[in-house]
């Protein structure tokens, strides 16, 4: 798995949230770039990314099973930019990220199972362009249901509004298809806890 990775997901929560806001100071501090924008960068998008690396942050405590990397994931999204608020976009999407394994709450103690999430998001969303690629920080709120299944038996699964952050590359391919990679972080709630997931994606998007 490449450093980055490794990276990022040591200290996931610091590290990618310090990432999207050096992406958005530097946006602001560029103006000119993201005022460089086309008529063809101001349509809608559409695209759909599957999951690379997909990992939870679960605690594994006392030699219970653990495994916080999730074997699929993915989304589907769509969005906008505008040149009335100086490039600045809009973008939603729907996600689901398969289970991860480790030491998840229950009531008032702790015991072994699994978690998963899927949900609805919104971002705001920082892009800069230079020639063919594309950046774009992003923060937003999701409407995102856990789910925790434990092995003892039974589960739990909460609906909640989180925070979520991002960022992306994009590479134009011709003016209509791009070549994406994007990080989200996600969270939800399950029963008596809570998780959160950083999903590395790729995948293709279609500009109108």
């Amino acid at each position: 798995m490449p450093k980055v990775i490794k990276a990022i997901h040591a200290h996931q929560g610091l590290s990618a949230i310090a990432l999207t806001g050096l992406a958005l100071v530097i946006g602001a501090a560029l103006p000119t770039q993201a005022q460089a924008q086309t008529k063809d960068q101001e349509t809608p998008y559409i695209g759909a990314n599957i999951g690379l690396y997909n990992k939870y942050s679960l605690d594994c405590k006392n030699g219970a099973p653990c495994d916080l990397t999730a074997r699929a994931g993915g989304k589907v999204f769509i969005g906008q930019q505008f040149e009335y608020l100086a490039g600045l976009g809009l973008e939603a999407m729907a996600y689901g990220i398969s289970s991860g394994q480790g030491t998840i709450k229950r009531g008032s103690g702790e015991e072994a199972g699994w978690v998963k999430q899927a949900g609805l998001g919104v971002y705001a969303v920082l892009p800069l362009s230079y020639g063919d690629f594309s950046f774009k920080g992003k923060l937003g709120a999701s409407y995102a249901q856990g789910k925790a299944t434990y092995a003892a038996g039974g589960s739990d699964s909460k609906w909640s509004f989180q925070g979520m952050y991002g960022l992306g590359v994009s590479y134009a391919i011709n003016k209509q298809i791009s070549l994406n990679l994007d990080y989200d972080n996600v969270g939800a709630k399950y029963g008596a806890g809570s998780t959160r997931v950083g999903m590395f994606s790729t995948g293709l998007s279609y500009r109108f």
